[in-house]
Order: structure tokens, then C-alpha cells, then sequence
């Protein structure tokens, strides 16, 4: 509960194993310690269905974004948070357009990470600062952001690794899991 962050945990298994069952347990127990962790619990599989790959990483991102910003009660802070998001999904958007002209998947993914790589740098710190403020707020008793992602093994094994990479790339922040 106190350890230092960034820090991602992996739980493996075969489908049906209990890996939501312990997720369950775990939001159960840090529920229980009152508000000091904002819990955010993400589908992936919810996200994936009936879309290209690539938007659905946008869609949990943004979804994600969402809930942390929603924490922070300065107004300042979340518009200035979703004008850098608006600009690293317009590119990300661009280069997924690009894929029903041919191009496939996976420069796609690699066009979104890797041109937008400032935007996402300058995403990160903006997440940072946001994160931060929202748990230094003193009417507020946010110590640690929790981001649950369920249901990757449902989806595509290639989906899941990219919707990894670009949850990686965003969120390792400080304050955050």
C-alpha cells in the first residue's frame, strides 16, 4: 500500500482462473482503507468489441484520463490536461484513419507511439502534475490512483500488447498503479 510509484503488477492465468475474482478482492480490501485510493476499473474487452484495435487503446486511455482528471476539482488543471490530450489523439486518430487505406495495424500503432512521442511525453508530465495536485488537494484524501484493467486475455494477444504498451507509455506516473 505504501510502496513507491510508478508501479505496474501483472496478474497471469489461464481464463476462468480467478484473476477478476482477485481484483475483486483486492478494490474489496483497499476500499475498506476509505478514500486515500481513487480505484479506476477499466474493461478491456468492453473497449475492443466492434472497433479497430487502435481506437479502442484511445478509448481506454481517454477513459482513464477521465476518471483521474475527474478527481481534481481545479477546472484549470483538467482543460489543460484535455487540450494536450485532444492534440496526441488528433494525431493518434490520423495515423488510424491511415488504416483503411491499406496500411496494417501495426505501423499504425507504431506511427501513434512514435510520432506523437513529445505529445505523449508532454501528456505524461501534464498527467503528472494532475496527479499530484489532485492528491496534495487538502479537501481531498486521494493518496494513490488504482488502475484496474480487466479482460485483456478476452481480446487479440496482439491488441492486448499494444493496449499495454500505450497504457505504459501514458501512465507511468507518479501516484499511480
Amino acid at each position: 500500500a505504501k510502496t513507491n510509484t510508478p508501479i505496474t503488477i501483472g496478474i497471469q492465468g489461464e481464463w476462468g482462473s480467478g484473476k477478476t475474482s482477485l481484483i475483486n478482492s483486492i478494490q474489496s480490501s483497499l476500499n475498506k482503507q476509505g478514500d486515500i485510493y481513487k480505484q479506476i476499473w477499466i474493461n478491456a474487452w468492453e473497449h475492443c468489441l466492434l472497433i479497430n484495435p487502435e481506437v479502442a487503446l484511445l478509448n481506454i486511455a481517454t477513459e482513464i484520463i477521465e476518471k483521474i482528471l475527474y478527481a481534481d476539482e481545479g477546472k484549470n488543471r483538467k482543460e489543460k490536461v484535455k487540450e494536450v490530450v485532444k492534440k496526441v489523439f488528433q494525431g493518434a486518430l490520423k495515423a488510424t484513419a491511415t488504416l483503411s487505406l491499406g496500411k496494417n495495424a501495426g505501423e499504425a500503432t507504431s506511427q501513434i507511439l512514435s510520432s506523437s512521442s513529445s505529445n505523449i511525453k508532454n501528456l505524461r508530465e501534464n498527467l503528472q502534475s494532475a496527479a499530484i495536485e489532485v492528491c496534495d488537494l487538502k479537501t481531498n484524501k486521494t493518496e494513490r490512483f488504482v488502475i484496474y484493467v480487466d479482460d485483456l486475455d478476452r481480446i487479440d494477444p496482439v491488441t492486448a500488447v499494444r493496449v499495454l504498451e500505450l497504457l505504459k507509455n501514458i501512465f507511468s506516473i507518479q501516484k499511480c498503479v
